[in-house]
């Protein structure tokens, strides 16, 4: 069962006095790791590293989850809570399945509660927030979750259209930043990765700069090219000056087998042909066709997320090994076993041993970033010393995460219409099976966002 955890309070470590006229959640450099640490600071370190060994030093667990345990004695809430709270509550998605043994939530609240300590060291003052992860077991409506813990203001992680079933939307009362998927919307949740739509604008760039490409068949999905949205992967073709076109196959019931995909591809003829899902009953049969006949293969990934689970990493393995090398793949997460990009992301490289242990599990950058937004919104929430009620606390919040922005470590964040926006693509070629990182493609092109300072 996973376990809340309790935060110290810190004592103030600065006020409000003194601040930057600029923000400090931004433009924020990281610490310089030759820099000579004073002994009060080699004290803290002494301390955060019982920590990591599980020597306690003062943080109290209590259970959570969503079977209603959450270590208070409170009755569950069935109106507005009018008090002020100790301390509000933020919860950490995790979907159904994650657990591998407690593991996974365990992981998240620690990259949270790591992140919450840089918040405030950012906000120079204690923030009175305690972690909690919330699993989706996809029968606890979200109404029962709120009475479950009356002073949650903000859930972060993996948080799709269906946690906590549908019985009650508490997005539209409280920020949930989904670090999963991209897809934020003003009337739901707000979203991390890049779009869909993005991911295919910024692939059409490398595609038309890296290897002279002017047409592909995007396989992604049948019906794309006639989504009134817009706002797919082959649209996004379309946005870098690429010609796409469907799978002609894709669009109607005629033969989807090998000899029909052969067909189409003799017909389209295109330079590359782009997939989302390698999945038996996905492309399975379009992959081997354009193995054979040679065409570069792009592989976005819809298959994958900031959330895979070692279970879905051996899964995608299996799935890949029909791609043949020289495959490329683009992607809106950090995947946590290529080297680092120092250059473009020099926090990666400036974190201390325990959040650098932390940041080997994938999604965790992106969680660790989230959570800065998220605590740079709820800074301006208690503005000059006020602590609001939680109901009040947490309306703010989500009106104020839309102006919010922060600097993380994957870049700077600031949300428009719910969703992030200038986040990386990254781009990586197989090579003799494995994939080899070769950046972002803001980079490669020339257009990535001016980096916060290192």
């Amino acid at each position: 069962m996973p376990a809340a955890r309790t935060r110290p309070r810190a004592r103030d470590v600065g006020g409000r006095q003194g601040r930057a006229a600029t923000s400090p959640w931004v433009s924020e450099p990281p610490p310089n790791p030759t820099r000579r640490r004073p002994r009060r600071a080699l004290v803290l370190a002494a301390v955060t590293a019982l920590l990591a060994v599980g020597i306690p030093t003062g943080i109290s667990l209590s259970t959570s989850s969503t079977d209603g345990g959450d270590g208070r004695t409170r009755a569950p809430a069935t109106g507005e809570t009018s008090a002020a709270p100790d301390s509000y509550t933020l919860g950490v998605a995790y979907a159904w399945g994650d657990d591998e043994e407690g593991r996974v939530p365990r992981i998240r609240a620690q990259v949270v509660e790591a992140a919450l300590e840089e918040a405030e060291r950012r906000a120079r003052r204690a923030l009175p927030v305690n972690v909690v992860p919330v699993q989706d077991y996809g029968q606890t409506p979200a109404v029962k979750l709120m009475e479950q813990h009356p002073d949650m203001i903000a859930l972060i992680g993996d948080v799709d259209a269906g946690f906590a079933g549908a019985e009650a939307d508490w997005s539209q009362e409280m920020a949930v930043v989904n670090t999963c998927d991209a897809g934020g919307d003003p009337g739901y949740d707000f979203a991390l990765p890049a779009t869909e739509f993005e991911v295919g604008r910024q692939a059409g760039r490398y595609l038309a700069g890296a290897y002279d490409v002017d047409e592909v068949v995007d396989a992604s999905e049948s019906y794309w090219d006639t989504d009134t949205d817009e706002d797919s992967f082959g649209h996004g073709l379309r946005a870098a000056g690429l010609t796409a076109l469907p799978l002609p196959a894709q669009k109607s019931t005629g033969d989807m087998g090998s000899i029909g995909i052969a067909r189409d591809l003799d017909a389209a003829r295109p330079d590359a042909v782009s997939v989302a899902d390698l999945r038996a009953g996905g492309e399975e049969e379009i992959v081997p066709v354009v193995r054979k006949r040679g065409t570069l293969i792009a592989v976005h990934a819809n298959y994958a997320s900031a959330c895979d689970v070692t279970d879905q990493h051996r899964m995608f393995a299996r799935q890949e090994k029909q791609l043949p090398d020289g495959s490329l793949r683009f992607r809106a997460f950090h995947d946590e076993r290529q080297k680092p990009d120092c250059a473009t992301f020099p926090r990666l490289c400036t974190v201390s041993p325990r959040l650098a242990g932390l940041l080997k599990y994938r999604g965790t950058a992106e969680l660790y970033d989230a959570t800065l937004a998220v605590a740079a919104g709820i800074d301006q929430v208690l503005g000059d010393g006020g602590r609001p009620s939680s109901d009040t606390a947490r309306e703010r919040l989500r009106a104020t995460l839309e102006t919010v922005e922060s600097d993380g470590l994957l870049g700077h964040y600031a949300f428009e219409k719910h969703q992030a926006q200038g986040r990386p693509v990254w781009v990586d070629r197989l090579e003799h099976g494995e994939w080899r990182q070769l950046g972002t493609v803001g980079r490669i092109t020339g257009a990535e966002p001016k980096s916060p300072p290192a």
